[in-house]
């Protein structure tokens, strides 16, 4: 094994369609777990796919390219880790308030969000 690698854990291994290839869902299986990957179009015959977690994935890729609309965060200007961890703590937040609708529109303006 790896020594620069963490041990896979989870149910479930969510990959986009660039990952649809029989030796990668093979390992998936090895490690025990389900490989949830769009088929490739090039396939012959598609292979099932559960569309829940599936979904996350997609929600998960959302957030990460909302969070690239934040000037600090794209650029990383901060010098310390901490500080930057800091100001991707503060951008999830903002944008968990956008989402939800509780985020004061001061707040939206000054951060560049615009609040729907």
């Amino acid at each position: 094994m790896d020594p620069h690698r963490a041990p896979a854990e989870g149910a479930a291994f969510i990959a986009d369609t660039g990952a649809d290839a029989d030796r990668i869902r093979a390992n998936v299986r090895k490690l025990r777990m389900k490989p949830v990957i769009h088929s490739n179009p090039s396939r012959k015959r598609a292979l099932p796919l559960n569309r829940t977690p599936y979904w996350l994935r997609y929600r998960v890729e959302c957030f990460f390219h909302d969070l690239k609309h934040f000037r600090a965060v794209a650029t990383r200007y901060d010098r310390t880790a901490t500080s930057y961890l800091a100001v991707l703590h503060v951008a999830s937040m903002l944008l968990w308030l956008r989402s939800s609708g509780t985020a004061p529109r001061q707040l939206c303006d000054a951060f560049g969000l615009s609040a729907q």
